[in-house]
C-alpha cells in the first residue's frame, strides 16, 4: 500500500463494511504472521494486518522510534481513507497502538493490547544475544512471544 511515508505491506481482509476495522500491529522483529491464525480471522472485525517498515514484506529501514511507526500507521489510515479503527498491538505494536490513541484519539475507537506496556525496556543480554548468536536468540524470543 502506497502511503505518504512510503510503501507498507498489508493483508486487507475487510469483507464487510458493517464490521469495525481492526488494524493489527506486530512487535519488533515480527510481521503480520506473528498473530495466531485464529486471532487474524476474528469474525467480529474487519482485519487489516500490517508489516511495519523494515519488517516482514515491507521494504525499507525500520524506524527509530515508536512515534515514527505511529506516523506510518496514521499515513496508512489516510491512504485507506479510514477515519476510525480499533488498534490491536502486540509488544512493540502495543506501544505503537498506545501512541496512536494518545496522539490521534479521534481515529482510534478502541485499543487492544497484548504482551506490552507503556515502557518496553530491553534486557541487555537480549541485545548481546542478537549480536553474538542471532539464530538461537531469535528462536528463544519466538518461543516466548505467545
Amino acid at each position: 500500500m502506497n502511503t505518504s511515508r512510503g510503501e507498507i505491506w498489508i493483508a486487507d481482509h475487510r469483507r464487510s463494511s458493517d464490521k469495525p476495522v481492526a488494524v493489527f500491529i506486530h512487535g519488533a522483529g515480527g510481521s503480520h504472521l506473528s498473530f495466531p491464525a485464529a486471532l487474524r480471522q476474528l469474525p467480529s472485525v474487519a482485519p487489516i494486518l500490517v508489516d511495519l517498515p523494515g519488517h516482514g514484506a515491507s521494504a525499507g529501514p525500520g524506524r527509530g522510534s515508536i512515534a515514527d511507526y505511529a506516523l506510518d500507521i496514521e499515513a496508512l489510515l489516510d491512504a485507506l481513507s479510514l477515519d476510525s479503527v480499533i488498534a490491536l498491538g502486540h509488544s512493540m505494536g502495543g506501544a505503537i497502538a498506545q501512541c496512536l490513541a494518545l496522539e490521534h484519539a479521534a481515529r482510534i475507537d478502541a485499543v487492544i493490547l497484548a504482551g506490552t506496556g507503556a515502557r518496553l525496556p530491553v534486557n541487555p543480554a537480549l541485545i548481546t544475544g542478537i549480536v553474538e548468536d542471532p539464530r538461537r536468540t531469535i528462536s528463544s524470543i519466538v518461543r516466548w512471544m505467545w
